[in-house]
This record gives structure tokens, C-alpha cells and sequence, in this order.
């Protein structure tokens, strides 16, 4: 009778320690996606594709710059050296950012993310 009792307070105990596994795994998941929806980082990634479609190839640099603000980075053209690429934060999972290529002081390329 006591080895009966000792394996159903073990069996109680493993299944209180489970629940307070899942419970952490689900707080912890949790918390992950309200840190992914509403931190400052993912606000401003989603205003900047929200920006991208008021912006047009041929616009002036000033316009631009008043649509998407200031860009996350700044670095010189793939092709060509004159250009300037402006680098825009993407959304969570995007395995690119936002690209506006300036030259001339207009815009002449869009890459959106992907």
C-alpha cells in the first residue's frame, strides 16, 4: 500500500510540474509576441511600408525624406557610385529592408522588402 501511494504522489507531482512548464512556455510565448507586435522597433518598421506606397520613382529627395524621415542607414550604390541607397528597417521575418535608391537628388529605384 505505502509503494502505491509513493507512485501516485510522484504522478501528482510530475503532473503539477508539467502544468508549470506549459504555463512558463505559454507566458514566455507570450510575452515574444507582444514584443514582436508592439515594440518601438516594429511600430516604426510597419509605418516605413505603410510610408513606401506615398512614394514614387522620380520624387525629389526633400519630398521622400518628409514621407519615410530619416533613414536607417545610408550606404553607396551597388551600381553605381554616385547613387546613394537609403536603408529602411523591414517588418519581423522580412529577410530584407526597405531600399529607396537615390540619384541626381530624385529617386530612381524602389526595393521594397521581401
Amino acid at each position: 500500500m505505502k509503494g502505491m501511494e509513493f507512485r501516485f504522489h510522484k504522478t501528482n507531482f510530475m503532473i503539477k510540474a508539467l502544468k508549470y512548464i506549459i504555463l512558463s512556455i505559454l507566458a514566455l510565448f507570450f510575452l515574444f509576441m507582444i514584443y514582436i507586435f508592439l515594440s518601438p522597433r516594429a511600430f516604426k518598421a510597419r509605418k516605413n511600408v505603410s510610408n513606401t506606397k506615398n512614394i514614387e520613382i522620380g520624387m525629389n529627395k526633400k519630398a521622400m525624406l518628409e514621407f519615410m524621415g530619416e533613414p536607417d542607414d545610408t550606404y553607396p550604390s551597388y551600381y553605381d557610385n554616385k547613387d546613394t541607397i537609403y536603408f529602411y528597417e523591414p517588418p519581423f521575418m522580412a529577410s530584407d529592408g526597405i531600399e529607396i535608391y537615390i540619384g541626381d537628388n530624385r529617386i530612381k529605384r524602389i526595393v521594397p522588402y521581401r
